[in-house]
């Protein structure tokens, strides 16, 4: 285990080798590879949260614990047969193999606190923040930031739920984001409170005031929210706008 964390960017065997002092009788690279595959992916990620609960020197920025969250597509071995993680642009061309790594950072403390890997057909950034989100055992306040992917209802939801709090970045007003289907200014710069009450019905009432309900449709994740107990969910966040430097 402590080889398969520690390895660098050479070729396996040449790792094999560094690790053993090149002696003649290092294990071949089947040999490794065999003895690897008996390791669960659930022992790598045992091991990675017990390292991490072992750090004690967190750092704080004015109280609170910063916390980034963002994705990245990681290549891995190309394998054909693999169809959640396979891309081939066209027919006649090498394809290549893709997971989606999702991983939150403590920005202060320079510390990965949680990762989840996704194939990258089926990944899915939103529901990857919140599982991170409710599973987590900080106990510190805490403030998740993240960039325009993550911005939901659901995630705002899950976030407060946890007592944290968020600066989400999202799509500008002319967009099809959040911002879209509220009541703020048309443009320039502002600072804003939002109250709304979600929600999956569809009555007159609530079709009356926009300014109170925000529908919640079948195609959007709310976990929150049904049409028999559950029937609405309050709401608060603050929308500021700014120019950045760039004039953007």
């Amino acid at each position: 285990m402590q080889l398969l964390i520690s390895m660098g960017g050479n070729s396996m065997y040449k790792e094999l080798l560094e690790s053993q002092g090149y002696d003649v009788n290092t294990a071949t690279t089947s040999a490794f590879v065999q003895q690897r595959n008996k390791i669960l992916p659930s022992a790598l990620e045992f091991l990675f949260h017990k390292f991490t609960q072992t750090y004690t020197d967190i750092k704080h920025y004015r109280g609170y614990r910063l916390l980034a969250v963002d994705g990245s597509d990681l290549h891995i071995a190309t394998d054909s047969a693999d169809t959640d993680t396979y891309f081939q642009s066209q027919p006649n061309t090498k394809g290549y193999n893709l997971l989606h790594l999702n991983a939150a950072y403590d920005l202060c403390s320079r510390l990965y606190v949680d990762a989840i890997v996704q194939p990258r057909r089926l990944c899915n950034e939103r529901r990857a923040l919140a599982d991170m989100v409710d599973r987590s055992s900080i106990k510190d306040k805490t403030i998740v930031t993240a960039d325009r992917g993550y911005e939901s209802y659901n995630n705002f939801a899950h976030i407060e739920r946890k007592g944290w709090n968020y600066v989400i970045r999202v799509k500008d007003l002319d967009s099809n984001g959040i911002l879209s289907g509220l009541r703020l200014p048309s443009g320039g710069t502002f600072d804003m409170d939002v109250y709304l009450t979600l929600t999956k019905k569809q009555t007159k009432e609530i079709k009356a005031h926009p300014e109170i309900y925000k529908f919640v449709p079948s195609t959007s994740t709310f976990d929150f929210l049904d049409l028999h107990e559950n029937l609405f969910y309050p709401i608060f966040f603050r929308v500021v706008r700014f120019v950045l430097p760039s004039g953007a």
